[in-house]
């Protein structure tokens, strides 16, 4: 029980972050191949595995370079931009909900693969600089908790969301579960420099 005590609270948004990053995440593509299946002209099983490739292609394309790109900016400027960066992912995911077209889809899929691959790599940047020294098997276990406890809730509550309100509710859940992720990024700060704890 100490030993929880000991976590920063910088770590604590950063896990809670992580937590609503994932949850909003996780779930997205098997909700996706339900509303292609479902609602959207000419939607076929097939153009499931086409969409979600192709927004793999696109991270995997973008990622290397993005990081280039990424890794001259500052803690806080990173920070931010990984907050503004998941706000705008939940804007597209909710978007991806109203999808009727099949062009429709991969529009959104080639924003919500740049978005990543230009996130991805930072986040764990961000992670790396605040994790307690001595602490960080706790910190990671915790963060890894997070990542599947909250999916694992969120994506159920999706689920009856889709039966009682429709699909389109269950992109507006994911949505604002990475709006939160944004938020609580916003709240991590950098850690003091040792000629400001001096001058502390």
């Amino acid at each position: 029980m100490k030993k929880f005590k000991t976590v920063s609270s910088n770590v604590k948004s950063y896990i809670l972050a992580g937590g609503f990053y994932y949850a909003g995440y996780s779930a997205v593509n098997t909700f996706l191949s339900l509303l292609i299946a479902s609602k959207v002209s000419g939607g076929r099983l097939d153009i499931v595995g086409y969409a979600v490739a192709y927004y793999m292609l696109v991270r995997a394309l973008f990622e290397i370079p993005m990081s280039r790109w990424t890794e001259s900016f500052s803690f806080a400027k990173k920070r931010n931009l990984i907050g503004v960066g998941y706000i705008v992912y939940g804007f597209f995911i909710c978007l991806l909900g109203y999808s009727t077209e099949i062009w429709h889809i991969f529009f959104l899929q080639t924003f919500i693969g740049l978005v990543d691959a230009t996130l991805y790599p930072v986040k764990w940047t961000i992670f790396a600089k605040i994790v307690d020294r001595g602490n960080e098997e706790l910190e990671w276990g915790l963060e890894d908790v997070a990542s599947t406890f909250l999916p694992a809730i969120f994506t159920a509550l999706a689920g009856i969301i889709s039966v009682r309100l429709g699909l389109t509710y269950a992109f507006w859940l994911f949505a604002m579960l990475l709006v939160i992720s944004g938020g609580l990024f916003l709240h991590i700060k950098p850690k003091p420099t040792t000629h400001q704890l001096r001058e502390e």
